[in-house]
């Protein structure tokens, strides 16, 4: 069903020429593109200071931490194609031209076939079509609601939908529906009663906007200091409550973007949650900026635009460094990991984690610590378990929630000889021995 899913990791892997490094510049280049494209995508509608803006909210994707993660490689490809869909319908939405309707219809259907979690994203765009046409001053009122422009953009959408359904049904009709995708269809009954579909909205809202999470202020503040001076500009009563009431609704709508992820174990992860969501909110600021963007002193003035692009950058530098930390953990573990191998010449490795902290998600999951050390020249298998007395502490796996480690009395046996390494703490770092 993603035929093109592994397209964005090969690109990793050439740009590094297999080392871990090629996800380095993978992401980069990345966050490169969803800029440039995401400038280029509202030119027609936006220019100055919003369009500064709109742009590095799509290349930060604020608030989103698997903008970091190598294994995010193809929703990162789908950002950049959706701010080239929505390119291609902004100019549509202008005047309809066949070869804007055609890179729209390829990039949904390249999208789908890529990772579907913005499709929900795709399906708002028609109607938040219906303010990219601007509101005038005052004195004018509102405009009518550009009916026939989002139409043009729906049919082009809706083709290339329909496109990505065809080969869907072709493909499943010949090859089965068995395998990762018929697992979360399956998993996805649930969502025809109206309890199961409720919690899902219910879980959808936990996951995005709940548990602690500042998410919603951070986008409450950054659509509040984009649209205050239209807010303050907006000389009728009823117009700002509109305005106002209009962003309030659109911002918290946005965890329902999310709902794409039918499994009951993918709608409880943030970090698979985030992406459709803080992906809408990018297309919903550019939509509001558009539809004031007529209005006489409307404009974001450049203090409050730098100021708006320099809480993005630290955003994005305070979840860099949140994921680094995995890095750093990675890279100490598979030092020393290999420095004990390299003495010792063992069929199999067994880490006995004492920390309660390997094994998780980001911490070598189970069995990636044998993928790493193959990665560095030493292909054994290697596991991690925990021992019995020791509380397993795995935040990420507790999402979903699935046990990531195995208890050492009950981990699976393995190749002898097989080299049996403890891991500990020592002045606060993880330390390997024998």
């Amino acid at each position: 069903m993603r035929p093109l899913h592994l397209v964005p990791a090969a690109l990793y892997w050439l740009l590094g020429n297999g080392q871990p490094m090629g996800v380095a510049a993978g992401t980069a280049l990345m966050f490169a593109l969803r800029y440039l494209v995401a400038r280029w995508a509202v030119t027609p509608l936006l220019g100055g200071h919003e369009r500064w803006i709109v742009a590095s909210l799509a290349a930060v994707l604020v608030a989103w931490p698997g903008a970091w993660m190598g294994r995010y490689s193809a929703a990162q490809a789908t950002a950049v194609l959706v701010f080239v869909i929505l390119g291609a319908c902004i100019r549509l939405y202008a005047r309809w031209q066949w070869r804007w309707m055609l890179v729209c219809v390829g990039g949904v259907f390249a999208l789908l076939c890529v990772y579907q979690a913005l499709a929900l994203c795709l399906l708002a765009l028609p109607l938040l079509a219906l303010l990219w046409r601007p509101l005038g001053p005052a004195s004018e009122g509102a405009p009518a609601l550009p009916v026939r422009e989002a139409v043009r953009v729906a049919v082009s959408l809706t083709i290339g939908a329909l496109a990505y359904g065809i080969y869907a049904f072709v493909v499943t009709r010949n090859l089965g529906s068995g395998g990762y995708e018929a697992g979360l269809a399956g998993d996805a009954a649930r969502l025809l009663t109206v309890n199961g579909l409720s919690s899902h909205i219910v879980q959808a809202y936990t996951t995005g906007f709940g548990n602690g999470s500042q998410v919603l202020p951070v986008l409450l503040l950054l659509g509040a200091a984009m649209l205050a001076p239209a807010v303050i500009a907006l000389k009728q009563q009823r117009q700002r409550i509109l305005l106002t009431l209009l962003t309030l609704v659109l911002i918290l709508a946005l965890p329902l973007c999310s709902m794409i992820y039918v499994s009951e174990a993918h709608i409880r992860d943030v970090d698979r949650v985030l992406f459709p969501l803080t992906t809408g909110f990018v297309l919903v600021c550019i939509s509001l900026l558009a539809w004031v963007r007529e209005i006489p002193g409307a404009r974001v003035g450049r203090p409050v635009a730098s100021a708006i692009v320099a809480v993005l950058l630290v955003s994005a530098l305070l979840s860099a460094v949140e994921v680094r930390r995995y890095a750093v953990i990675q890279r100490s573990v598979l030092k020393q990991t290999i420095s004990a191998i390299q003495n010792r010449k063992p069929a199999s490795v067994l880490l006995v984690d004492t920390t309660g902290s390997l094994g998780d998600v980001y911490t070598f999951l189970n069995p990636t610590l044998g993928d790493a050390l193959a990665n560095r020249g030493f292909p054994i298998p290697a596991s991690i378990c925990t021992p019995v007395p020791v509380d397993r502490f795995h935040p990420v796996a507790r999402r979903f929630p699935f046990e990531a480690t195995p208890r050492c009395d009950k981990a699976p046996a393995m190749a002898a000889p097989t080299l049996v390494l403890t891991a500990g703490w020592n002045n606060g770092k993880i330390e390997i021995r024998p």
